[in-house]
């Protein structure tokens, strides 16, 4: 992988079926961003080919998006009404009320698949061949692997928005902005609302044909993945028959329930990468993994914008991807999946690569803009600063585009012009009268002959001045002499002009010429 990409598909979809955004057909266009996410998904890397996200991209997350966003996690209309709810009761005990800016929320959507990601690559590399044995491995397969998925997206149900209108529709009516609802409200454990669910969102995709006997797996496994008020383990006595064959039995759900407290903590705790010392992640992973595998974080003290992710991308470089995975990208840093195994991390050498990736995206910025690059009626000029990103080879490279870019074919030609001064100083007598000196009014002429007075005159001579001023800072003994090389006139024998080298010279003693490169209008 280069080390400036960013996981995102490198082939653009297309979105452009070809119909009108009225058309009546049956298949109704995709939302752009549902689109992009799809491809997203399915052409992360290590993505490719799993049918399980593949149906998960196709099927279930267009469902997602459209049902939960603007959903709020923590349910109901947290930040309109119950927050204030709750500092009024907070208030009235005497209590200091809650700030708004430390009741932290995130939509439903983002939850849970902030969750999900994550864990479902800490689940795919607990399968990999060079783990070794380890609870995930030993349990799941297919059918399994979408009862995990099923939960998790299930796991927080009485947060979706349409759940307390499914309440009020089966006779159970309360304030629930005061008291928001809980799964235990809902009557027959909750089993209708699931597989309303399941529906709604076309979970049945993942499922397969006897999807209605997970059931009571799914409601098992979804109840009992929190920790303390988030698990109900008195299912089973109030009338819930989970399965108990090759599929699914109660050492299968405790691996599955490990999984989805994995990836509740992911959502829940995981803010900056120091947190996933904390919270229980690192007793579930050494779980799961049979003590093969570990959580490992770099971070970053500040967050600079985009000197952030240059940052964060040469750290992660220095990562070896055979011991670590990155697996969460944070503002302030990057969680990582690692062997227990996997060697430390050597930092000395990072600044040296952070400005080497620095260097590399702004020379290929200039390359591609030329920004800095002007002309004026002694030729191109260039910033100072194209000097700190290219050397002498390379800065006459990004120049050939400038010159395309600054003199385009719809550029006024200024060759006429050029001809007719030189035309002038040959009837004075200053130059040889047997010279041609007519020259025709085209922009490719004045191109040429401003790519290569920049060649000569703004690079090398640029680049020979600079070097005597630095040599100048040095010892006498260590000081070297530059050759003394007249490049138009050696650019002249290599273009098979060498005769014309004569009439340059005569050209380059004009005086009072204004700085127009007028021995390059003459080549």
């Amino acid at each position: 992988m280069n080390e400036f990409d960013d996981d995102l598909p490198e082939e653009v979809p297309d979105f452009d079926s070809g119909k009108d955004e009225d058309d009546e057909s049956p298949v109704k266009r995709e939302l752009l961003t549902i689109r992009l996410f799809k491809e997203a998904v399915k052409k992360t890397k290590g993505n490719a080919g799993d049918r399980i996200l593949e149906k998960f991209a196709d099927y279930v997350l267009p469902n997602l998006i459209q049902q939960l966003a603007g959903s709020t996690a923590k349910g109901g209309k947290f930040f309109e009404v119950t927050i204030e709810i709750i500092n009024a009761k907070r208030v009235a005990a005497g209590k200091k009320p809650v700030d708004r800016r430390n009741a932290g929320d995130q939509s439903i959507l983002a939850h849970l698949l902030n969750g999900l990601f994550p864990s479902y690559r800490i689940f795919k590399r607990l399968q990999a061949e060079e783990i070794g044995t380890n609870p995930v491995k030993r349990s799941c397969e297919d059918l399994q692997t979408s009862v995990f998925i099923v939960s998790y997206l299930l796991h927080d149900y009485e947060k979706f928005p349409d759940y307390p209108d499914w309440l009020e529709q089966n006779f159970i009516n309360h304030n629930w902005e005061e008291d928001p609802p809980k799964k235990e409200y809902a009557p027959n454990l909750g089993r209708e609302y699931i597989v309303k669910k399941i529906l709604d969102f076309g979970l049945y995709h993942l499922l397969g044909d006897k999807w209605k006997e997970l059931i009571d797996d799914i409601i098992e496994i979804s109840s009992n993945a929190g920790v303390k008020n988030d698990s109900d383990f008195g299912l089973t006595t109030r009338g819930l028959k989970p399965l108990d064959d090759e599929r699914l039995d109660s050492r299968i759900r405790q691996v599955l329930i490990d999984l989805i407290r994995l990836s509740d903590l992911f959502a829940s705790v995981v803010k900056h990468p120091r947190d996933v010392e904390s919270g229980g992640l690192q007793t579930l992973l050494t779980r799961l993994s049979n003590h093969q595998l570990k959580l490992t974080y770099h971070s970053l003290s500040e967050n600079r914008g985009i000197l952030t992710n240059i940052f964060n991308n040469a750290l992660i470089a220095a990562h070896p991807e055979e011991f670590y995975t990155p697996l969460l990208y944070l503002p302030d840093g990057v969680v990582y999946l690692a062997t227990v195994d996997a060697p430390p991390i050597t930092t000395d050498k990072i600044s040296e690569q952070v400005i080497a990736k620095i260097k590399h995206l702004c020379s290929e910025k200039l390359k591609e803009r030329q920004t800095g690059f002007n002309r004026d009626g002694k030729g191109f000029k260039f910033a100072d600063y194209y000097w700190l990103f290219f050397d002498v080879v390379e800065l006459m490279e990004v120049s050939i585009n400038a010159a395309s870019r600054l003199l385009p074919d719809s550029k006024t030609a200024s060759a006429g012009k050029r001809g007719e001064s030189l035309q002038s100083y040959q009837t004075q007598g200053e130059l040889a009268a047997h010279l041609n000196l007519q020259f025709a009014n085209e922009v490719r002429i004045d191109r040429l002959a401003e790519f290569g007075d920049t060649l000569c005159r703004g690079i090398w001579g640029s680049w020979c001045e600079k070097v005597n001023d630095w040599q100048k800072q040095q010892p006498k003994n260590e000081r070297r002499t530059i050759p003394d090389l007249d490049l138009t006139q050696k650019l002249a024998e290599y273009l098979e002009l060498s005769a014309e080298i004569p009439a340059i010279r005569q050209i380059q003693s004009l005086k009072k010429t204004g700085g127009v490169p007028l021995d390059w209008y003459y080549l």
